[in-house]
């Protein structure tokens, strides 16, 4: 019963606040250690880390699927609130597969709190990625995305979110809207 109070909107909705709080404090070291952690938690599930922990033996919020996982992708909120409150000089580990995973679940996922919780944490990353050539690229692969969400019913809203959260935080998006590349 816990459990599922854990899990709902609201509740994850408060964690969010805590966990991004709480990081803000974080030394560097302690920074670059837990977020090895929990970057290798949502992408390749590795739990190893938490003892006596009472996750499913696979967690994998990126993964398709139905329930479980469309309840662990909920908890993408809290991987948001963990890395986008972290100091830019804390790096996050595989950095490019953790932003084409939340650019593909804030793109294609039918609940709307996991949605926006992939858009915030994908437009935060982009936000603390250094401008160059990478960043352009990344750009680009965003805007494909959109578009094809944006011509797209089913997913529509959740293109536009991301669309929204993606501007707020990088102006470099700007000509690339405009079709000025």
């Amino acid at each position: 019963m816990l459990s599922k109070v854990l899990l709902t909107e609201e509740a994850l909705s408060a964690m969010v606040l805590v966990i991004s709080t709480a990081c803000m404090y974080l030394s560097p070291e302690l920074a670059a250690q837990s977020v090895s952690k929990v970057v290798a938690l949502f992408l390749d599930g590795e739990l190893s880390f938490i003892p006596g922990n009472s996750f499913p033996s696979t967690f994998q919020p990126f993964q398709d699927g139905q329930c479980p996982v469309q309840t662990q992708k909920k908890l993408v909120a809290l991987l948001m609130a963990f890395v986008c409150s972290l100091p830019r000089n804390v790096p996050i580990p595989q950095q490019d597969r953790l932003l084409r995973d939340l650019l593909a679940l804030s793109c294609s996922s039918d609940c709307l709190f996991t949605a926006t919780a992939a858009a915030k944490c994908f437009a935060g990353l982009v936000n603390k990625h250094p401008a160059g050539p990478q960043l352009d690229e990344l750009l680009r692969t965003a805007m494909d995305k959109l578009e094809q969400g944006l011509n797209e019913a089913p997913h529509r809203s959740q293109a536009l979110t991301l669309l929204l959260w993606v501007s707020l935080h990088h102006s470099a998006i700007f000509p690339l809207l405009l079709g000025q590349s």
